[in-house]
């Protein structure tokens, strides 16, 4: 996949720093340089997949690290992100990470998913937080979501998954690829 330098460049700072301060305070479940690399590949890979879909506004919920949503700021750099963490120590790790890449235009929020919202229309994405029905469920009341990104391996699970949440889902569409082999889907939810 080829990437623009300055793209490369600040996903490659991201990655040192991340796999840099995950030895102190375990921020991710990849624990290799190549287990993260392909994280990084299969966000970049879903946020061109599913690109035509984000709304000017997405919000990365359970961001962790801020994977998601740091890949999606540095493709996509008239988007405004919000990455959403509960757990401190992650989302002081954000804040550090922002400031070393001096990403503009992406704010961390320390709170629970359930007490966010925003008074404008977005994108919740997510990667690795909860299983749709369980994001849908603690999501319902909010009105200003326009539609849900949830990465996936493209599986036996995921379909399970699709199938306990179809009762909340009114339109949902898979946009599948690969990365390094593994077959992979970004499934949007539609809310409306």
């Amino acid at each position: 996949m080829q990437l623009k330098p300055a793209i490369k460049k600040g996903l490659e700072t991201f990655l040192g720093e991340v796999l840099k301060q995950n030895t102190k305070h375990n921020l991710t479940g990849a624990k290799t340089k190549k287990d993260f690399e392909f994280h990084i590949e299969d966000c970049v890979q879903a946020s061109i997949q599913a690109s035509d879909t984000l709304e000017n506004i997405v919000v990365d919920y359970g961001s962790g690290s801020g994977l998601l949503g740091v890949v999606i700021k540095i493709l996509e750099p008239n988007k405004e992100v919000f990455l959403v963490e509960r757990n401190l120590r992650k989302h002081q790790f954000q804040k550090f990470v922002l400031t070393k890449l001096g990403i503009d235009g992406i704010i961390p929020i320390h709170d629970d998913v359930a007490n966010f919202s925003l008074d404008k229309k977005y994108t919740a994405c997510s990667k690795a937080f909860a299983s749709i029905k369980k994001t849908l469920l603690m999501t319902k009341n909010k009105e200003n979501i326009k539609n849900y990104l949830f990465l996936k391996k493209n599986d036996a699970n995921t379909k399970r998954e699709l199938l306990e949440a179809r009762p909340l889902i009114y339109d949902y569409k898979m946009h599948n690829y690969l990365c390094q082999n593994v077959k992979m889907t970004v499934i949007e939810v539609n809310d409306n």
